[in-house]
């Protein structure tokens, strides 16, 4: 075996054995199916490009993988909520300034997570409401954009700190692995705030390209 394709497979089995690594690879997935189920109604009115039973297949794998991607991620509410209990009770000598940028973050993660598990349940039919459903799902979108504006401010911060630094190898990976999440997370925005929270509806090809540049860049 070659040591291109030994590289390749090491990659793949670190992507598969940790669960950031398996998410994005079925996001990337999940939005091709998506890029894909737009193709197959892109073309002249009456075109039959696909059968109904290929558009079956394509949207149960977008589907299933959507609900996959929500189940591994629920009780992630633990981690915000650990955060948010140690600004308030400080263990120690830690005690000092309060971040509230740092807080309202974890704030805006705990309210995401935790509205993200509700809307899991729901779609599992463990919660029958449809309305507890609805407001799940609006009031993660939500916090979720709150998260993506935190961070952005974030990392712009943190871009002006590596700008100042001298010229070496160093910053420069540091310039490059930062510009890679201002413009994931530049997707999430678009993603989220257009689609997901003020609701216009665009061509399906602006919110696939999106989630699955996000996915790319992650």
């Amino acid at each position: 075996m070659s040591s291109t394709n030994r590289n390749a497979i090491d990659v793949l089995v670190r992507l598969t054995k940790d669960r950031e690594g398996k998410d994005k690879m079925i996001k990337i997935i999940q939005y091709i199916g998506k890029v894909v189920l737009w193709g197959m109604k892109a073309g002249p009115a009456g075109e039959k490009r696909w059968s109904l039973e290929n558009e079956r297949v394509v949207r149960a794998l977008v589907d299933n993988f959507s609900m996959f991607r929500k189940m591994i991620r629920l009780f992630d509410w633990v981690e915000p909520l650990h955060e948010i209990a140690e600004y308030v009770m400080p263990a120690g000598n830690n005690k000092g300034k309060v971040d509230m940028l740092a807080i309202s973050r974890s704030v805006f993660d705990l309210v995401n997570t935790v509205a993200d598990d509700v809307y899991c349940l729901y779609k599992m039919k463990v919660i029958q409401s449809k309305q507890i459903g609805e407001i799940a799902d609006v009031q993660s979108n939500r916090a979720w954009l709150g998260t993506i504006c935190i961070d952005l401010r974030l990392l712009f911060e943190k871009r002006q700190t590596i700008l100042q630094m001298k010229a070496s190898k160093d910053r420069d990976e540091a310039l490059k692995m930062n510009t890679v999440s201002i413009l994931k997370l530049t997707c999430d925005f678009g993603f989220c705030a257009v689609h997901d929270v003020f609701e216009w509806r665009l061509s399906p090809i602006y919110q696939a390209s999106l989630g699955l540049g996000s996915a790319f860049l992650r």
